[in-house]
């Protein structure tokens, strides 16, 4: 059932691709990874849709050669945008935490009280979230990867076992409910 939530959802990576690439406020670092690991997603879908349908006989699998070479590619594709999303969240929170210093070293400097600092704390608080939300989704992008390298076959059952895979899967299950509930999207959120 989950594959029908999924169902032409790389169309929807694609409008974001071109949303993000005629919006010119997003830094540059951010924006050169966030448009690779859309265009990852928008493969790693398009896929997923591919062969979803293929395993319920749309499209026949004997037609299709190395068809588990196409299943393999998309876990690559699942593993790269993993260390993308990994890269840019680790930016992310390296970004707040500096700025956090900044905005900080600021108030010490300037005279306590003003209504220049009581924005400043608020905007300490508002980086704080960044910087909680980054680390937990780093937590999760650690936890898939693990996942996704001994699904691979980088890992092996002797560095992985059932029960710690298992463990590694409810708490990335819990993560993304999580985001889901919250509507937690980390992107851009530094440029404003």
């Amino acid at each position: 059932t989950r594959k029908v939530f999924r169902f032409l959802k790389f169309l929807e990576v694609f409008d974001e691709i071109l949303a993000l690439s005629s919006s010119s406020s997003a830094q540059r670092s951010f924006y050169f990874l966030e448009i690779i690991k859309l265009a990852t997603s928008f493969f790693y879908f398009l896929l997923d849709n591919f062969i979803w349908l293929t395993r319920v006989n749309v499209f026949d699998s004997t037609r299709v050669s190395q068809f588990d070479k196409l299943v393999r590619f998309k876990r690559h594709m699942s593993f790269t945008r993993c260390v993308l999303t990994l890269v840019q969240e680790s930016q992310l929170y390296l970004r707040s935490r500096s700025e956090i210093s900044r905005i900080i070293k600021d108030i010490l400097i300037s005279q306590i009280g003003s209504s220049d600092s009581k924005s400043s704390v608020s905007r300490i608080v508002k980086l704080r979230d960044v910087q909680r939300k980054s680390f937990m989704s780093i937590l999760h992008q650690v936890t898939k990867s693990i996942m996704l390298m001994y699904t691979i076959g980088v890992l092996t059952p002797k560095y992985l076992s059932e029960v710690g895979f298992s463990i590694l899967g409810l708490f990335s299950n819990l993560y993304s409910v999580h985001k889901y509930i919250t509507g937690t999207d980390q992107f851009g959120l530094l440029t404003k």
